[in-house]
């Protein structure tokens, strides 16, 4: 789907732990990332919620599609 999308001309960020299999392969294609470490108990963490959340803000998203690894 990220492919597809920045075909289309849309910017694509992948975010996902660093060391993820989607990370890789987002690396090996082209597209732009940024790591996070997550993990299970990140759900409750506010101090990981924040932070994760500027580093969101920083990259100027208007769409965010979100598959955990929990899901």
């Amino acid at each position: 789907m990220a492919l597809h999308l920045k075909s289309l001309g849309h910017d694509v960020v992948i975010i996902s732990p660093k060391q993820g299999e989607l990370s890789k392969r987002a690396k090996s294609a082209g597209l732009i990332t940024v790591d996070i470490n997550w993990q299970k108990t990140n759900y409750f963490n506010p101090f990981f919620l924040i932070g994760t959340f500027l580093k969101l803000k920083k990259v100027k998203l208007d769409v965010i599609i979100f598959n955990s690894f929990i899901d």
